[in-house]
């Protein structure tokens, strides 16, 4: 139906976030991404108590269940031990990127930048011989990791949009009462999972096409914006989850190839206004 980014974020609300409108819509088009060949990347940034984890939680739990990753702790090494394809179109969800440790990060940002990782190991062979190999885990992915400091690795992933939670006193008084209805009875949680389904149903509809933009070289980012490189690629991949997500509203060419409309790139101005202006 018509304005379908629109009616999602209405959604999203009903699901369990309220307030965070640019946010929330921003995180459901990044998780969305995991499908296809060109994934996106958030880094929720608050500090301790702001609500980020539940930003987290509740969109990735609108993300079917079977393509989603939840850690709350990751091992040194055991994103390089998983089988070859165990990540492949997942998304990660990170509840505190903090606590990763350095091997951990740096084995996150291989599969976000390079979408693969190659250890040189031991290997015992079937004689119990012990020898040099390689182990592969492939990606891509797409993730979603809540930080405290997202400046530190905002430099570190090339395609990670870093989103602030809302931290004012309005958007307290709107979770407060949010949660004094909840604990009133005065929302019913059925809705809630009702809308959950719903959304993993249209999603797992989504399929990797190839996206052209006819319209990309009209488009001119403000000089003065901060990492304008960065920025307008960022822009141009955010337009092109914007076209997938829309695929049922448009046109193929004769490659079959998904054509972005004017109005995918309204959509991500709209979104994005904020971070282009900041």
């Amino acid at each position: 139906e018509k304005d379908l980014i629109k009616r999602i974020n209405d959604l999203i609300g009903k699901a369990g976030i309220t307030g965070e409108e640019t946010n929330r819509i921003l995180l459901f088009i990044i998780a969305s991404s995991y499908k296809m060949a060109d994934t996106l990347h958030a880094l929720i940034q608050g500090s301790s108590g702001s609500g980020k984890t539940r930003l987290l939680k509740v969109i990735s739990h609108l993300m079917p269940d079977e393509d989603v990753k939840r850690y709350t702790r990751v091992t040194d090494n055991s994103f390089y031990n998983q089988d070859e394809y165990f990540f492949v179109n997942k998304l990660l969800c990170f509840e505190d990127l903090d606590g990763l440790k350095e091997d951990a990060q740096l084995a996150v940002r291989e599969l976000q930048s390079n979408e693969i990782l190659i250890t040189s190991t031991s290997i015992k062979d079937p004689n119990g011989s012990i020898r040099g190999g390689e182990r592969t885990v492939r990606g891509p992915i797409a993730s979603l990791s809540c930080t405290t400091r997202g400046e530190v690795y905002e430099d570190n992933v090339s395609r990670s949009f870093l989103i602030a939670v809302d931290e004012s006193k309005e958007q307290t008084q709107r979770i407060i009462h949010y949660q004094n209805c909840v604990a009133a009875g005065a929302i019913n949680k059925e809705d809630g999972k009702r809308i959950q389904q719903f959304l993993q149903n249209c999603i797992r509809l989504l399929k990797p096409y190839e996206v052209i933009n006819p319209y990309a070289n009209r488009i001119k980012l403000p000089q003065e914006a901060h990492k304008i490189r960065r920025l307008n690629e960022l822009y141009q991949s955010f337009v092109k989850q914007l076209t997938l997500l829309n695929q049922y509203q448009r046109s193929r060419d004769r490659q079959g190839r998904l054509i972005t409309e004017k109005e995918d790139l309204q959509t991500a101005c709209d979104i994005l206004f904020e971070s282009i202006l900041l």
